[in-house]
């Protein structure tokens, strides 16, 4: 214990055989009457950053579940339990923890925003990884080429899909026999389509009328029936439409 005092002003600083170290004042007021003492405070209270201000760094291995309160840093292959495996990209991690276990995570991957939480809830139960859907996330839909088959060709516009939230959207001008598999969505395993498949009504072009789109749980594609104003003068299907996935 030190004891650090000029007249009735000083400090009281003492610390245990664990490492804690605790600090107590006394002062005096503007008339230089003698003030209570402010009582004991531990100094050494649990670090959310290093003694510089900076994020604490993970070291190689670490469980971030196992981690108490604190704003970390580390790459997310050399750590365990991240939202995402074998990402070799910086990581920033948020944790606060409450009573009976309960915690809080965010994980922010540095270079693209992409942000994650997940909760540990009483008695240290892991509830899973969620990650925050933005604005760009649906402004910047990503469309790509289905694979065509059985002679069916490209109208007036590529044939296309894109994923959007839990939709499946389809545009563009297919050229193509009916009741033969024209084409297939190459990513089936992302799209949890039922197990009968979906049925959806698309219009033909060069004439009025509409044929019947079937999308298999495998992600291929048959047009079958037709009803149109005039049959043989149907030049193509536009496939512009909107398909729940569940």
């Amino acid at each position: 214990m030190s004891v650090f005092s000029e007249n009735t002003y000083g400090w009281v600083i003492g610390a245990n055989n664990t490492g804690d170290v605790y600090i107590n004042r006394s002062t005096t007021d503007v008339t230089g009457t003698q003030q209570e003492w402010s009582g004991w405070k531990r100094l050494n209270d649990h670090n959310l950053l290093n003694s510089k201000g900076l994020r604490l760094s993970m070291s190689i291995g670490t469980d971030i579940l196992t981690l108490p309160s604190g704003f970390y840093f580390a790459v997310g292959s050399n750590v365990l339990n991240m939202p995402v495996d074998n990402d070799s990209s910086w990581f920033n991690i948020d944790i606060l923890e409450t009573v009976n276990g309960r915690k809080s995570i965010h994980v922010i991957r540095s270079y693209d925003n992409t942000h994650w939480f997940g909760t540990v809830h009483t008695d240290g139960v892991f509830k899973g990884w969620k990650r925050i859907v933005t604005d760009a996330d649906f402004e910047n839909v990503q469309w790509l080429n289905v694979t065509l088959d059985n002679g069916s060709s490209i109208g007036d516009r590529p044939v296309q899909y894109a994923k959007w939230g839990n939709l499946l959207l389809l545009r563009g001008h297919l050229i193509a026999n009916r009741e033969v598999i024209c084409g297939k969505i190459p990513i089936t395993g992302l799209l949890n389509l039922p197990d009968k498949g979906m049925v959806v009504s698309v219009p033909v072009s060069g004439t009025t009328g509409h044929s019947k789109l079937y999308i298999y749980k495998t992600g291929e594609l048959k047009l079958t029936g037709l009803h149109a104003v005039n049959n043989s003068a149907v030049t193509g299907y536009y496939l512009d439409t909107v398909v729940p996935l569940n």
